[in-house]
């Protein structure tokens, strides 16, 4: 039987939920399905977007069998490809069809897909650059005052960590955004019904840390293990992208770590999480410890990013934490325990901890004590310098050792509101807070006052966006723009 083929001609500049939904039923209904991306010269009105980009987003698809970029006419590539059938969107029914007549002669068809959404990708654009408003993110004007702070000296932030190396140690997750369109409630059962829409990932975990590091101007390399599996290679290139040197010590015996966030108008109604909680074993922790050896000369600040799904195993962590004190290497951990077991307390002698409240209680096993006292409880079990209780729409609790003399109190307690009002996805968030913080702290030109504040506008800047996407410098800069 001769093979069915669909021909899909379009400019994609943001690829939407109509353009899913399109593609999605121009593959359902033949064997294999072709997209041709308009060239930035053959439609120069309206690629708005690099075409480079634009084929790159299609070729993510996997129900799209072959995509390129087309600069000549639609003529040439019918004859070329004899589709059985054309399909465009429905918007285009009573509007003039220069492949109408084209089709006839080859006995196809153009069809016009039903199910379409009314917005265009341009709308979309729009919507994309302006989502960032950092009109809506304040600077806590009587913080700057206490502590002294100079806006002048904050802008230097970019030139003081460019030149910093980052090894960045922990569990690697992709977050899959699934936009789903409500239906109600199921009568047979007390369920929700949904209808997937379109789909999105993100490299999360520590994998959005050093890419974080990265593009804010610091060299990252990121220690950590995938799958052998489908995401390997999507993690592989979004790291390339985002300049990266990825040690992948990836595992037959575990897939990569998969969250599946069910969205609905910017609220999550649901999460599956695709993972196995199975500690690495001697072997690669020696592997592993061998390969951060050989560059710890260089390395300014380790990040350790800690989910608990194994990458991390104690003797590792030990053997880390002694490695980068005796190379004088700045230290930071980060163990989240929003969903399961964790313990920040196991990261000792580390110069920067960053827990919610929850994972300080879940730590100490403490519910009872106010936040000052927790704090410095957990700060000195740790014997960390500085400790960032980070307390969600409240913001956050900033304790630090005083090395002051002559004060009877051995530590110094100040706390940062919450710069946002309205937060789009408070995903991501810590992990903003921990690498900007971080990053100043390792240049030595900042104090933690002057880290926490960057901490605080780069948590804000995260929440403001729906995904883990990567930080950029010049959002910053526009938060410090008095």
């Amino acid at each position: 039987m001769k093979k069915k083929i669909s021909l899909v001609i379009g400019t994609f500049n943001v690829l939407h939920a109509g353009h899913i939904r399109l593609l999605k039923y121009a593959k359902e209904i033949s064997d294999y399905l072709i997209v041709a991306v308009n060239s930035d010269k053959s439609d120069s009105n309206k690629s708005l977007v690099k075409q480079k980009l634009r084929l790159e987003n299609l070729k993510s698809l996997d129900w799209v069998d072959k995509s390129f970029i087309w600069n000549r006419s639609v003529y040439e590539l019918i004859k070329k490809y004899r589709p059985t059938y054309v399909v465009k969107g429905k918007e285009h029914q009573n509007k003039f069809n220069i492949e109408k007549e084209i089709v006839k002669k080859y006995k196809a068809k153009l069809i016009f897909g039903s199910d379409q959404f009314s917005f265009s990708s341009s709308d979309l654009i729009d919507q994309e650059l302006n989502r960032f408003e950092e009109n809506k993110i304040n600077l806590p004007l009587q913080y700057l005052k206490r502590h002294k702070i100079k806006i002048p000296k904050l802008k230097q932030f970019t030139k003081e960590i460019k030149n910093l190396n980052v090894a960045v140690l922990g569990d690697l997750i992709v977050d899959e955004y699934i936009n789903c369109e409500a239906l109600g409630m199921s009568r047979e059962q007390p369920s929700i019904v949904a209808k997937p829409l379109d789909s999105f990932k993100f490299v999360g975990g520590a994998g959005i840390v050093a890419s974080h590091a990265s593009n804010l101007g610091a060299k990252a390399f990121l220690f950590s293990m995938t799958g052998n599996d489908n995401l390997k290679k999507f993690v592989t290139e979004e790291l390339k992208k985002n300049k990266v040197t990825f040690y992948n010590f990836s595992s037959n015996n575990r897939p990569t770590s998969l969250k599946k966030r069910f969205m609905n108008n910017n609220n999550s109604i649901f999460r599956l999480n695709i993972l196995r909680q199975l500690e690495i074993d001697e072997q690669q922790q020696n592997f592993i410890f061998l390969k951060l050896k050989k560059i710890i000369k260089k390395i300014d600040l380790i990040i350790f990013s800690d989910f608990n799904y194994g990458f991390l195993p104690q003797k590792l962590v030990d053997r880390v934490i002694k490695l980068a004190k005796e190379n004088k290497t700045y230290l930071v951990a980060d163990s989240q325990s929003s969903s399961q077991i964790g313990d920040i307390a196991r990261f000792k002698n580390v110069n920067l901890i960053t827990p919610t409240e929850h994972e300080a209680r879940v730590s100490l096993k403490n519910y009872d004590d106010g936040l000052v006292v927790l704090a410095e409880k957990l700060r000195k079990i740790t014997n960390s310098d500085h400790l960032i209780l980070t307390l969600g729409k409240d913001g956050v609790v900033i304790q630090t050792k005083n090395n002051k003399k002559n004060v009877k109190q051995s530590f110094e307690t100040e706390k940062i509101s919450n710069l946002i009002k309205e937060a789009k996805d408070t995903a991501g968030a810590g992990d903003a807070l921990l690498v900007s913080t971080s990053l100043a702290l390792a240049s030595r030109k900042f104090n933690i006052y002057e880290a926490s504040l960057f901490g605080a506008v780069a948590s804000s800047i995260q929440v403001s966006k729906v995904g883990n996407i990567p930080l950029q410098n010049n959002e910053i800069q526009k938060i410090l723009k008095y």
